[in-house]
Protein backbone atom coordinates (compact mmCIF):
# COMPACT_ATOMS: atom_id res chain seq x y z
CA UNK A 1 0.00 0.00 0.00
CA UNK A 2 1.26 3.25 -0.60
CA UNK A 3 2.66 5.78 2.13
CA UNK A 4 0.62 9.00 2.46
CA UNK A 5 3.70 10.94 0.82
CA UNK A 6 4.09 8.62 -1.84
CA UNK A 7 0.63 9.79 -3.13
CA UNK A 8 1.14 13.02 -2.46
CA UNK A 9 4.70 12.60 -4.48
CA UNK A 10 2.64 11.40 -7.35
CA UNK A 11 -0.07 14.50 -7.45
CA UNK A 12 2.86 16.88 -6.80
CA UNK A 13 4.97 15.18 -9.75
CA UNK A 14 1.76 15.67 -12.06
CA UNK A 15 1.83 18.98 -11.33
CA UNK A 16 5.55 19.74 -11.48
CA UNK A 17 6.10 20.70 -7.98
CA UNK A 18 8.93 19.48 -6.25
CA UNK A 19 8.96 16.53 -3.78
CA UNK A 20 8.46 16.20 -0.12
CA UNK A 21 9.63 13.73 2.03
CA UNK A 22 7.42 14.15 4.62
CA UNK A 23 4.15 15.82 5.22
CA UNK A 24 5.19 17.77 8.67
CA UNK A 25 8.61 18.53 6.94
CA UNK A 26 8.35 22.39 7.15
CA UNK A 27 8.41 23.66 3.78
CA UNK A 28 5.67 25.18 1.58
CA UNK A 29 4.64 22.01 -0.38
CA UNK A 30 5.00 19.65 2.40
CA UNK A 31 2.55 22.36 4.53
CA UNK A 32 -0.17 22.77 1.90
CA UNK A 33 -0.28 19.08 1.11
CA UNK A 34 -0.17 18.45 4.99
CA UNK A 35 -3.34 20.55 5.28
CA UNK A 36 -5.67 19.59 2.36
CA UNK A 37 -4.54 16.07 2.15
CA UNK A 38 -6.78 14.12 4.77
CA UNK A 39 -10.00 16.24 3.59
CA UNK A 40 -9.31 15.09 -0.12
CA UNK A 41 -8.44 11.58 0.46
CA UNK A 42 -11.76 11.37 2.27
CA UNK A 43 -13.94 13.24 -0.57
CA UNK A 44 -12.49 11.02 -3.00
CA UNK A 45 -13.17 7.33 -0.88
CA UNK A 46 -16.87 9.25 -0.83
CA UNK A 47 -16.45 9.32 -4.36
CA UNK A 48 -17.41 5.90 -5.02
CA UNK A 49 -18.12 2.73 -3.41
CA UNK A 50 -14.75 1.09 -3.37
CA UNK A 51 -14.29 -2.21 -2.49
CA UNK A 52 -11.27 -1.76 -0.06
CA UNK A 53 -13.42 1.05 1.62
CA UNK A 54 -16.11 -0.86 2.57
CA UNK A 55 -16.76 -2.79 5.71
CA UNK A 56 -19.27 -5.38 6.51
CA UNK A 57 -20.74 -7.12 9.48
CA UNK A 58 -23.35 -9.25 10.10
CA UNK A 59 -25.72 -7.80 12.35
CA UNK A 60 -27.34 -9.51 15.65
CA UNK A 61 -31.02 -10.69 15.17
CA UNK A 62 -33.29 -8.55 17.18
CA UNK A 63 -35.95 -10.24 19.66
CA UNK A 64 -38.75 -8.39 17.63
Amino acid sequence: MASDTGIVNVALRAIGAARITSLTQGIKNADFMNDIYAEVRDEVLEMHPWNFATASVKLAQTAT
